[in-house]
């Protein structure tokens, strides 16, 4: 599919789609020098303003000055041009490295010891990763539930997948089901009542037949509303607790306050789940603790609409019973602690008593960390039986109050981090404590002990009577640090062992923001947990992702040797004499009986990093990196569920930063080798069994470089030296030679050359060259056989003053049929970015802004005639929002336009800060003129216009990513086909029979149904 597309990338959100446009196929011409009434997003939520029209140059003007891009300008008052070549842009695909959210904590779970009919419930422990006899279940944000048979450790072995596409949050594996808990939220997302075509946002449980793991099949499932962030199932129920985001700057709309729902699903018969009970609460940054029989919830109040005068700036406290074995829920008593309450193992319920560790820094920062402790056994109150203030005595030298970073109680044992800045000489330093507090008796709480250290904690693992701890230099480097205690007498506490781990530079963990990475192997005497680590600097500076092993015997901690992975681990397990490391991308068993020199005996790869996919003669031709070799290779293989199937044929490819140009069976690349030099190659994939690569064309060093080989994103999409391959053959380059003048200031003589790459065999360097201005020339346009750049020229006043806030855009024309023999054309003034071009190149269609009464930029759609070294106005359409991307198909333009909601608003409304986008069909006759306009509101967040297809459009989007499809055979009343989610951000598709393949980086390729 080809797509053409016409700026930077948005953010943008699936939702439903609205017909607010309707036709009008009788639009009279405009009379000369008025332009015509018609306005484009015209839509219930905000009329164009009946002055919009006077913003813009009437039609039959030939003379355009354009509102200045105040991002992209130079010093000089031009701005960068910006060239995007979309027929092959791959959009950055956004590694998803969240782990996995607020989950369970066992021993919290085991700790409270209430007696009771309900206490005998068992209670199940989850993880991401679990090992039931020979299998290892992994879910994967991507790939879904992966099970690999271990039996042979060193020769393991994927044997069965259910895929689904979601954030893993928690597994339980129980009577050969799995029970999976995931989340639908990859980020943040708007809240609309209308904000999704398959109507809901939210999260969900699925019970998956795992007995024959060659064939895991789902059994039920279950839609949780929210993003779930802790789950428990306690004998036949399942407890999740989930909450929703808001975007507090859309205040007094639905979208402001924050909720969190408990509920309890029944899932005895996997295949009938039901929700037995649910209850809601508001409230901010919601911290949930899960027991037993009970939980807590703590819900801040930063928009005062929870509490009165009487308790603000508090967080309340509410206690829920679910020891109900049928699950219901029962709401019980409420109060208040000062502050916030930051996490949940700042929460805990040990012999029928709740304690919280509060601050109120969310308000307050000089404010001192509180303990309370409530007798939970009152039916209707929370009794407060105690509270105190964390001990703490300011210096001379302490520039901040403290904060509490790790806590963790132990039966009847706390341990917290203590931090605070101090000022030494003139510069300020983290200072750390753990305090020891004994609440053997929950009237009296008190202070037992303290150790100064200069670690911040980020969590504590208990131990009998010895308590692990993780955490994080607070200097140098700030390496991990790994801590052992001994607190079998708090009035004796100490710190038995210490050990910083990556002392050479650096070094971080995924165990630091999830603590169930973090493993304890008791019988092993050891401890896993995953790192990255650096060594050396400057040249030298190397950078490694993996795992670290540590001894733990005789109260001793000793660092030992590390697993390098090669991706971001996030969990590091034992089996059968060896050790795992899992990623996102691959599974890594290691030989580590000399610990010191772990070995690995075999890799699993998950998933492969595919850069670009194409539809070629029926085959699925993939261009990836190679997972094992470490090259890039194009992988043929047939469309189908499974992106990594054996493939039929391969065809490596040497070098990196490979650009890509398809121009029917062949795919021209535009490689950079190992001598940094750049080479122009063809891949021949006439017949997909038998790919081969073509004629070589190494460029010279007067070119530089084509595309940027992406040392960064701009550079790669936009680079100055390089614009859209015309039918893709045609090169454009801008090569620039460096000059000084006589007063010694430097500057470029520019040159256009072409590189011929229609004979696949012999790409050259055609002859012909034409000398330009200072400013590159960026093809614009992909057909045809002239090339198309824009630059930009100061604009005067009448005084002769160069203006501040507009520009004269200029379009520049090269004719190329003799690539030898290149025609430089007259330059014409027009209003804005080119959009495109008819056939011919009498029809010019650009895009215009114009500042407004409030400062907003706004946009036309505009029609040109080149009448000699004019180009005259025909046509020109006001825009009520700002156009995201166009695309011309035979005189119709199809675009995307984005209401932003506050900007530049004179009267700010709850109506005001709705977002929406709006998708329009304009269709023009062939003397330019307007036939029809029609447009639909996609209400909600952003959408992209991605392609167009028949009577099909594709949009894509973002919060959540993903993909709509929509039937616009009516555009003023477009229907929703289909919309998928992704993890990834979706920029190309590629359809074959009635699926859309999309390569989603290294996150291999989507597939998604029509």
């Amino acid at each position: 599919m080809h797509r053409d597309l016409l700026t930077l990338l948005l953010l943008l959100s699936l939702v439903r789609c609205i017909g607010t446009e309707t036709d009008n196929p009788t639009v009279p011409k405009a009379a000369e020098g008025r332009p015509p009434k018609t306005t484009i997003s015209q839509t219930p939520r905000e009329t164009v303003e009946s002055d919009l029209e006077d913003l813009f140059p009437r039609v039959g003007a030939s003379d355009f000055e354009t509102a200045l891009d105040v991002e992209g300008r130079y010093g000089d008052g031009s701005f960068e041009e910006q060239s995007i070549d979309p027929d092959n842009f791959r959009g950055d695909v956004e590694s998803s490295k969240q782990s996995a959210a607020e989950i369970a904590d066992e021993s919290a779970a085991t700790s409270e010891t209430e007696s009771g009919p309900t206490a005998e419930r068992e209670i199940v422990e989850a993880d991401i990763v679990q090992m039931h006899g020979d299998i290892l279940y992994v879910l994967n944000s991507f790939r879904g539930l992966v099970l690999i048979d271990m039996s042979q450790p060193d020769s393991p072995r994927i044997i069965g997948r259910l895929p689904f596409q979601a954030q893993p949050v928690e597994m339980y594996l129980e009577d050969e089901r799995a029970y999976i808990v995931m989340s639908d939220y990859f980020d943040y997302w708007q809240y609309d009542d209308d904000a999704d075509p398959l109507g809901f946002h939210g999260s969900r449980v699925l019970i998956a037949d795992v007995s024959e793991p060659s064939t895991p099949s789902e059994m039920g499932s279950m839609t949780v509303q929210g993003e779930i962030t802790d789950s428990r199932i306690v004998g036949d129920v399942l407890y999740v607790v989930s909450k929703r985001n808001a975007e507090y700057w859309r205040y007094d709309t639905n979208d402001w306050e924050d909720t969190t729902w408990v509920s309890s699903l029944n899932i005895a018969d996997p295949n009938s789940i039901y929700k037995v009970d649910e209850v809601e609460f508001s409230g901010s940054a919601n911290v949930v603790q899960v027991y037993q029989t009970a939980l807590s919830v703590a819900a801040i109040d930063p928009n005062y609409y929870l509490v009165d005068d009487d308790n603000a700036s508090q967080t309340k406290i509410t206690f829920v019973d679910i020891s109900d074995p049928q699950g219901d829920i029962k709401v019980g008593a409420s109060a208040y602690v000062p502050g916030s309450v930051d996490d949940k193992f700042k929460m805990d319920l040990y012999t029928g008593h709740l304690r919280v560790i509060s601050q109120d820094s969310y308000w307050y920062s000089n404010s001192l960390p509180t303990l309370t402790i409530f007798d939970t056994s009152p039916a209707d109150i929370l009794a407060q039986v105690s509270q105190i203030e964390i001990e703490w005595v300011r210096t001379s030298d302490t520039v901040t109050d403290p904060w509490i970073a790790a806590t963790r109680y132990a039966q009847s044992k706390l341990l917290s981090n203590l931090c605070w800045n101090e000022r030494v000489g003139y510069r300020s330093y983290t200072r750390c404590r753990v305090d020891f507090y004994d609440l053997s008796d929950p009237a009296a709480p008190e202070k037992a002990g303290d150790l100064r250290m200069n670690v911040e904690l980020t969590h504590f693992e208990p131990r009998g009577d010895r308590m692990l701890s993780l955490g994080r230099q607070t200097e140098g480097s700030y390496q991990v640090v790994v801590g052992l205690y001994d607190i079998s007498d708090l009035s004796e506490a100490s710190l038995l062992s210490s050990i910083t781990l990556g002392a050479d530079s650096g070094s971080s963990s995924s165990a630091l923001d999830d603590y169930k990475a973090f493993k304890v192997l008791d019988d092993l005497e050891m401890i896993l947990l995953p790192l990255d680590w650096s060594t050396g600097s400057g040249n030298s500076y190397r950078y490694f992702q993996g795992a670290q092993i540590i001894d733990w015997r005789d109260d001793k901690l000793a660092e030992r040797g590390r697993l390098q992975h090669g991706a971001y681990v996030t969990r590091a397990i034992a089996f059968k004499q060896r050790l795992v490391a899992i990623s996102e991308r691959h599974i890594q068993v290691v030989d580590a009986s000399d610990r010191d020199q772990p070995i690995t005996t075999a890799d699993i790869y998950l998933v492969r990093d595919v850069l670009d996919v194409y539809n070629i003669k029926g085959y699925q031709i993939q261009f990836a990196n190679d997972e094992q070799a470490g090259d890039t290779r194009f992988y043929v293989l047939p469309f189908g569920a499974d992106d990594m199937a054996q493939s039929v044929a391969e065809l490596p490819v040497s070098g990196y930063d490979h650009h890509r140009l398809r121009d029917g069976d062949m795919i021209h690349l535009i490689s950079i080798n190992d001598d940094g030099k750049q080479m122009v190659r063809t891949a021949d994939f006439s017949d997909p069994l038998r790919p081969r690569l073509r004629g070589a064309l190494m460029l010279s060093d007067e070119i530089e470089h084509v595309y940027g080989g992406g040392w960064s994103f701009y550079d790669y999409y936009w680079s100055p030296n390089a614009g859209r391959a015309l039918n893709n053959r045609i090169l454009p380059v801008t090569a620039r030679e460096l000059h000084a003048s006589e007063s010694g200031r430097r500057y470029y003589n520019n040159t256009l050359r072409l590189i011929d790459i229609s004979d696949p065999d012999n790409p050259r360097l055609a002859e012909g060259s034409i000398v330009m201005n200072d400013y590159p020339f960026i093809n614009r346009v992909g057909h045809g056989s002239v090339l198309y750049s824009t630059h930009t020229e100061p604009a005067y006043d009448a005084d002769g003053n160069k203006k501040t806030y507009h520009v004269k855009y200029f379009l520049d024309r090269v004719e190329v049929t003799n690539p030898d023999a290149p025609v430089l054309l007259g330059k014409l003034n027009i209003p804005g970015e080119l959009v495109d071009v008819d056939e011919n190149g009498s029809l010019l269609y650009t895009i215009d802004y114009q500042f407004d009464g409030f400062g907003r930029r706004r946009n036309a759609l505009n029609v040109l005639r080149v009448q000699g070294d004019q180009a005259v106005l025909v046509e020109v359409l006001p825009v009520g929002d700002e156009i995201d991307r166009a695309r011309y198909m035979d005189r119709t333009v199809w675009l995307t336009a984005h209401k932003q909601p506050w900007r530049g608003m004179g009267d700010d409304t709850i109506d005001s800060r709705q977002p929406y986008t709006h998708l329009s069909k304009i269709v023009f006759d062939e003397d330019g003129r307007l036939k029809s306009a029609l447009g639909s509101d996609l209400h909600g967040y952003h959408f992209n216009l991605l392609d167009v297809e028949d009577k099909l459009v594709y949009l894509s989007s973002n919060y959540p990513y993903g993909l709509l499809v929509l039937d616009a055979t009516d555009v003023s009343d477009c229907k929703v086909l289909s919309s998928s989610r992704s993890i990834g951000y979706i920029s190309k598709l590629v359809r074959h029979e009635d699926f859309l393949y999309m390569p989603m980086g290294e996150y291999g390729v989507r597939r998604a149904a029509l």
